[in-house]
C-alpha cells in the first residue's frame, strides 16, 4: 500500500490529506507527462471511485483492468491535450482493447462497451483540450439538447454509466448481456441522482454535460427525489445478486462519492454538499485542484472537418452505435427558438419554453419507464409500508403500490 501526503495548502480550504491506493497500481502513470503530486491524485481518485461503486468483487483481473480504466478517464477530464483516442490503440501507456478485453472478454457485450469508452475518452478530452473548437466537438455540443432522450443517452457516454454497470457485473462474473435492454432507464437514475447533487460542481466548472444546465435548476430537488424513490422501489422489489450489483453502483453514484472521495469538497467545505460556486473554488478549478477542470476563455467554431470526417468513416470502433447519425443530423435537428452559446463555460443551449416544457414533462415519467423495463421485478409486490411525506402524482403512485 502507498502512502503520500498531500500537503498543498490554499486559502479556500483546498486540504490536506492522505492519500492512498495498492502498489498495484502505483506506476500504471510513471510514462505520462504529469508532476508526481498530481500522479498521485489520478491514482487515488480511481481507486476510490472503483472501491465506492464496486464494492464487491470476486474477479480480480477484470477490477484492476476497471481501475486502469479510471485512470485514463480521469486525466481525460482535465487534460484532454494527453488523451487522443483517434491517433491509436495505446493511450497513456496503455492498449485500450487489452484493457477492455480484460474487463469484458466472453460477457458478449465486449466490442459494445470498447465503443462506450472511447466515445467517452473521444469527446471528454476534446472538451478538456483545444479540439473543442474543432466541427466534430461542435457538433457534439449542439446535439446534446435536442431531445430528452437523445440527452441521457449522451450523458450516458460522458458519464460511463453502462459502461460502469457492466464492468460491475463482468467484476463478479455475472451476467452482463441480459442488461443491456435495461442500461436506458438505470441510466437515467444515475444521472439524474448525480447531476442534482453535482449541480455546483458542474456550475463551478462551467460543464455543459450537466442535466441541470437544460432542466430548469428549480426542478432539481424533485427530480432528485422522484429518481431516488425509484430506485428504492426496484431495491425494494429485487432480491437477486445481480440487481444489487447494479443498485449498489446507483446508489453509490448518486450522492454518497461526494462525501467519501477525496476529489470532492466535502471536507473542505465543512461536511456540506452543494455551497454555491464562488471566484475562489473557480480559481482552483482553473488550476485543475481535486483534478476539475474549467476554462473561461471564449471559443470559435474552426472549419476543420477534417476529424469529423475521419471519427464518422471510424464509428464502428470510436463512437456508440447510433452517435454517427446524430453528429450528422444535429445541425438540421436543433430547434431554431433555443440559443446555441458559442462560450466554453455556459451550459452548451438554452431551452426555449416550448422544450423545458417537453424536458419537465420527460422526467415526470420516469417511474412508468421504470415499469415498463422491468414488469416481472415490480410485478406482484407491495411495498405500501412507508412513510410518505410527499405528494405525488398518480404515476409515481403506480410503482409505489405495486
Amino acid at each position: 500500500m502507498s502512502l503520500y501526503n498531500d500537503h498543498r495548502q490554499t486559502t479556500s480550504g483546498h486540504g490536506t490529506g492522505s492519500l492512498y491506493y495498492p502498489d498495484e497500481i502505483k506506476n500504471d502513470l510513471d510514462a505520462v507527462d504529469l508532476p508526481q503530486s498530481i500522479k498521485n491524485e489520478v491514482l487515488t481518485c480511481a481507486y476510490q471511485y472503483t472501491r465506492c461503486v464496486i464494492p464487491n468483487y470476486c474477479n480480480r483481473r477484470r477490477y484492476f483492468a476497471f481501475i486502469r480504466a479510471v485512470l485514463i478517464a480521469t486525466i481525460a477530464e482535465f487534460r484532454g491535450e494527453l488523451v487522443d483516442i483517434t491517433t491509436g490503440d495505446h493511450v497513456l501507456g496503455h492498449s485500450i482493447e487489452k484493457l477492455m478485453r480484460d474487463i469484458f472478454e466472453n460477457t458478449g457485450v465486449q466490442n459494445a462497451m470498447s465503443r462506450e469508452f472511447r466515445t467517452f475518452l473521444l469527446f471528454t478530452a476534446d472538451k478538456t483540450s483545444d479540439r473543442r473548437d474543432g466541427e466534430l466537438y461542435g457538433r457534439y455540443r449542439t446535439a446534446l439538447a435536442f431531445s430528452p432522450e437523445q440527452w441521457f443517452r449522451m450523458r450516458d457516454a460522458d458519464a460511463l454509466v453502462r459502461f460502469s454497470i457492466a464492468a460491475a457485473l463482468a467484476c463478479n462474473d455475472r451476467n452482463v448481456a441480459c442488461w443491456t435492454g435495461k442500461f436506458e432507464v438505470l441510466a437515467e437514475i444515475a444521472i439524474t441522482l448525480y447531476d442534482a447533487v453535482a449541480f455546483r460542481k458542474h456550475k463551478t466548472e462551467g460543464e455543459i454535460c450537466s442535466t441541470f444546465a437544460y432542466v430548469p435548476c428549480q426542478d432539481r430537488t424533485e427530480a432528485f427525489r422522484r429518481a431516488r424513490d425509484v430506485l428504492w422501489s426496484l431495491d425494494a422489489n429485487s432480491d437477486l445478486e445481480d440487481t444489487r450489483i447494479v443498485i449498489n453502483f446507483i446508489r453509490a453514484l448518486g450522492g454518497p462519492i461526494h462525501m467519501t472521495m477525496h476529489r470532492y469538497r466535502f471536507v473542505e467545505e465543512d461536511l456540506t454538499i452543494g455551497r454555491p460556486e464562488n471566484d475562489e473554488v473557480k480559481a482552483l478549478a482553473h488550476q485543475n485542484a481535486k483534478l476539475w477542470f474549467r476554462d473561461d476563455r471564449s471559443g470559435s467554431l474552426l472549419a476543420n472537418d477534417r476529424r469529423y470526417k475521419y471519427v464518422l468513416s471510424q464509428h464502428k470502433q470510436l463512437l456508440f452505435s447510433g452517435l454517427g447519425k446524430i453528429l450528422v443530423d444535429s445541425r438540421n435537428t436543433a430547434c431554431l427558438q433555443c440559443r446555441q452559446t458559442r462560450t466554453v463555460n455556459d451550459g452548451g443551449s438554452h431551452l426555449c419554453e416550448g422544450c423545458e416544457r417537453v424536458w419537465r414533462l420527460y422526467l415526470k415519467k420516469l417511474p412508468a419507464r421504470l415499469l415498463s423495463t422491468f414488469p416481472v421485478h415490480m410485478a406482484g409486490h407491495n411495498i405500501r409500508n412507508r412513510a410518505d411525506t410527499h405528494e405525488r402524482s398518480n404515476e409515481d403512485l403506480q410503482i409505489s403500490v405495486l
